[in-house]
């Protein structure tokens, strides 16, 4: 991978971060089901995993896992 193309990821991933933490904050006055509630936990773990792999200088799995939060949060947030 090009420098230029982990810059453009770290960037996708930290704006992918930004917006799944404003929809979760959205969706929060909702009230979940047990299988709702696991999925906002796993959310919180791919964000986690994704911040952490950025500071190692993961690229690559800190994009992959904030789109993954990112895709769980719209699913959950349209329901």
């Amino acid at each position: 991978m090009t420098a230029e193309e982990a810059d453009r990821q770290r960037r996708e991933a930290e704006l992918l971060l930004s917006t799944t933490e404003e929809k979760l904050k959205e969706i929060a006055p909702r009230q979940f089901d047990t299988q709702q509630e696991e999925t906002v936990a796993q959310i919180h773990n791919y964000m986690e995993g994704s911040r952490t792999a950025l500071k190692q200088g993961d690229v690559s799995r800190a994009h992959t896992l904030a789109l993954k939060a990112g895709l769980l949060a719209d699913d959950l947030a349209s329901h």
